[in-house]
């Protein structure tokens, strides 16, 4: 007697399978191209606001190009000026430009608006009810000083070892 064995042969059907790897393959793009598509935009986003930052910076663009010192008095009661070069080298006016010095606003050294390409000029001076207030020269002459200019649209500041070029302190 022979014994024949019956296996049961229960499956998928090969058209079932490739729909079903059809629908997982198309799934995982559509999650890839939402994943893409928002990284990109942030992105952009995050482009466009430096853009917009560099592109201020640009418009207006203020240095303080340097210095020049006249130092006069006599041993009681020295006094020196100091005039503070500054330009704007950018496109638009600046507005509410004011000098500061380690950072301390200086009183009555400020201009309503600097124009676009425009250069002007600070005037300082110490000693007796100076605008750098009442230091003597000693307090400026071979010192390093920060010297800054607030504006509305930024700021920028340099630093100087104060000399005396003229006159004696």
């Amino acid at each position: 007697m022979i014994i024949r064995i019956i296996f049961s042969k229960k499956g998928i059907s090969p058209i079932i399978a490739i729909v079903l790897l059809l629908m997982m393959t198309i799934a995982i793009g559509g999650l890839a191209y939402t994943f893409i598509q928002r990284f990109q935009t942030n992105l952009e986003t995050t482009a466009d606001n430096q853009s917009s930052e560099n592109i201020k910076t640009f418009k207006a663009k203020v240095k303080i190009d340097g210095y020049n010192t006249s130092c006069s008095g006599n041993d009681s009661t020295p006094w020196l000026s100091i005039r503070v070069a500054v330009r704007n080298a950018g496109t638009q006016p600046v507005t509410n430009a004011q000098l500061i010095v380690d950072d301390q606003l200086i009183q009555g050294a400020s201009n309503a608006t600097l124009g676009a390409g425009v250069a002007t000029s600070y005037l300082l001076t110490t000693g007796q009810g100076g605008s750098g207030g009442n230091q003597t020269c000693s307090k400026w002459i071979n010192q390093t000083k920060k010297l800054g200019l607030s504006f509305d649209q930024g700021a920028v500041e340099r630093s100087f070892t104060i000399s005396c070029t003229t006159g004696s302190c």
